[in-house]
């Protein structure tokens, strides 16, 4: 995780008072998230692809990302075969993504 790191480094330095300009992980997705929506909005558009159907798109592909990397998670830790189903669903447990905080 990088942000304890980039923290600790600006404390070192004697600017631990800029560490609350670090973004949190989950900062960080949702203006990726935003970002890339109207990048793919704004494509649409000039294809003319209805903004109905375009949003549609952006829902599915958000769905689909959350769960998975939840099943991602539960995969590679073995907590599919260790945990019931309702616990499955229980995103207190955790989630994985590649290259991320």
């Amino acid at each position: 995780m990088l942000r304890p790191v980039l923290i600790a480094r600006l404390s070192e330095a004697g600017l631990g008072t800029l560490s609350a300009l670090v973004p949190t992980g989950g900062a960080v997705y949702a203006i990726v998230f935003i970002a890339l929506t109207l990048l793919f909005l704004r494509r649409c558009g000039e294809v003319d692809l209805p903004p109905e159907q375009s949003l549609t798109v952006v829902l599915a592909g958000a769905i689909g990302a959350m769960v998975g990397t939840r099943l991602f998670f539960l995969i590679t830790t073995g907590a599919l075969f260790r945990l019931t189903p309702f616990e499955w669903v229980d995103p207190s447990r955790g989630t994985a993504s590649w290259g991320a905080t």
